[in-house]
């Protein structure tokens, strides 16, 4: 949904560079679906520390995507899935020195 959101207020090309503003970031959902519309610089604000880290990792992951060239919420969902599925296990047991 705030995929498109962010599409609904997306200028025209002509308009370039675009640039959307989420004054309240929290865990950058606004963010991420400025980035999956295609918003060619999303900037977010967060003044809770304690969200900054969950945000930027969500927003890494998305982004990737993106870059891929997905941008449908519910196939990316799909294809990270079955890679995880894909991943080996890790064998034997690490230990902490």
């Amino acid at each position: 949904m705030l995929k498109w959101l962010a599409t609904l207020l997306l200028p025209p090309p002509a308009y370039a560079p675009r640039r959307l503003l989420v004054p309240f970031g929290g865990v950058m959902s606004e963010a991420i679906g400025g980035i999956l519309a295609g918003w060619d610089e999303v900037v977010a604000v967060e003044m809770e520390e304690e969200y900054i880290p969950i945000g930027e990792a969500r927003c890494r992951f998305w982004a990737g995507w993106s870059e891929r060239g997905q941008d449908d919420p519910k196939e990316i969902l799909k294809l990270a899935a079955k890679e995880k599925k894909q991943e080996p296990e890790p064998q034997g047991q690490m230990e902490l020195l």
